[in-house]
This record gives structure tokens, C-alpha cells and sequence, in this order.
């Protein structure tokens, strides 16, 4: 992740953005980036890491797909978000997937 930022800092450059305006980001705007340094990465790889070792990889993966719902919800819950019923129907059929997907019994083969 660090070799990505220091990548994306460069190309950021190169293509003319000004890197001095990153200085001007709001308490709140540097809160967020704590929060996503400890949580989105430190605690959720580690917890990752962990359900790896503890359970299959084809139900630890379904996180990729759960995510979005979860932070879609969020963003409705806590910031008032919009909504709209593709969001609703989206997250539906992603549930109900994800859910088909660690209900089938092992070794089962579709």
C-alpha cells in the first residue's frame, strides 16, 4: 500500500496535480485517513489474515462482496445517504448470493 501511495503520489505530479493542497485538508478530512489507515487496512488485513487460517477461502472471499452492502448501508445510517432501489435491489442480490454461496455444503460441485 505504501509502494501504491508513493506511485500514485508521482503520477499525481506528473499529470499536474498540486501536491501542495493536500496540506490544506480539513482535521475531519485527516481523521478519515487515521481511521482508514488503522481500520481499513491494519485491523481489517490482520483480520483477513486470520480468517484465512480459520475457515475455507471461498467463505472469506464472499468479503469482497459484502463490503459495498455493508458500506452503502453505512453511508445511508449515518449520513443520510440516498437510497435508491437499484442500491436496495443491488445489495439484495448480493446478500442473498453471498449467502447461497457459504450455505452449499462442502465438496458439493455445482
Amino acid at each position: 500500500m505504501l509502494a501504491a501511495a508513493l506511485v500514485n503520489a508521482v503520477v499525481s505530479r506528473l499529470l499536474g496535480e498540486d501536491l501542495a493542497r493536500v496540506a490544506e485538508a480539513s482535521p475531519r478530512a485527516w481523521g478519515g485517513l487515521a481511521y482508514l489507515v488503522v481500520f481499513g487496512s491494519l485491523v481489517g488485513f490482520t483480520a483477513f489474515a486470520y480468517c484465512l487460517n480459520e475457515l475455507p477461502a471461498t467463505t472469506v472471499g464472499t468479503y469482497a462482496y459484502v463490503n459495498p452492502v455493508v458500506a452503502v448501508f453505512l453511508g445511508w445510517l449515518i449520513l443520510g445517504e440516498a437510497l435508491t432501489p437499484g442500491l436496495v435491489t443491488g445489495g439484495a442480490l448480493i446478500v442473498l448470493s453471498v449467502v447461497l454461496t457459504t450455505l452449499r455444503k462442502p465438496g458439493v460441485r455445482s
